[in-house]
């Protein structure tokens, strides 16, 4: 059983921040994710929590995103948290459909913060982030989606790993709406099943 209510944009900085410094000491964080939304990830209040969660609780964050990450104003809050060694970001091969998540392990065992489904490039008002309270089954859906998680990391390429390409395109707003676009009008795979390979081609 699940309750979820609807927050706005500052409720959802709040509580993903809030989230990220309840970690426990040498805990786990795990962040499945679209394109990365700089309106959540350049919040200095969301760096600031990750930088928290490595230099106060040495916990390990770990984020995986699809090979598009999205940029504003030239950068992007999750390829800095990694630059400053706070995360490790982990890009899929292929951008896939799949619920966006995070886990995060307290001292009281496993939180789970699911999403609901939301469109590409949407605002962050239409998102449709919800809070979410899994009812009597908490650390049963955290490890089925731990496992989740790590099943696309492995077969994901870590930012800054031994490969000198980088695993990701950046791109802003405007071209991930052409990129659709352009899947749908040329009969290409649909955007949630593109890679980067896709993109070189088209």
């Amino acid at each position: 059983m699940q309750k979820s209510q609807q927050l706005d944009f500052e409720s959802i900085i709040t509580e993903l921040v809030e989230a990220i410094r309840s970690v426990k000491e040498d805990g786990r964080i795990r962040i499945l994710c679209g394109e990365g939304e700089p309106r959540v990830y350049n919040d200095q209040r969301v760096m600031d929590a990750f930088e928290f969660a490595k230099n106060n609780r040495n916990a390990r964050t770990e984020v995986n995103t699809s090979p598009f990450i999205l940029i504003e104003d030239g950068w992007n809050g999750l390829i800095k948290s990694q630059e400053k060694g706070y995360i490790d970001v982990y890009c899929r091969p292929q951008r896939g459909a799949m619920v966006h998540f995070k886990t995060i392990e307290t001292d009281q065992g496993y939180r789970f913060y699911p999403e609901l489904p939301h469109r590409v490039n949407a605002p962050t008002e239409d998102r449709n982030p919800v809070r979410s309270e899994v009812i009597g089954g908490t650390q049963f859906w955290a490890t089925s989606f731990n496992e989740f998680f790590d099943e696309w990391s492995n077969a994901s390429e870590k930012i800054g790993g031994e490969k000198d390409e980088k695993p990701y395109i950046e791109m802003t707003r405007e071209m991930v709406t052409k990129l659709i676009q352009k899947t749908e009008t040329n009969g290409n795979k649909s955007y949630d099943f593109i890679g980067l390979e896709d993109v070189r081609r088209i």
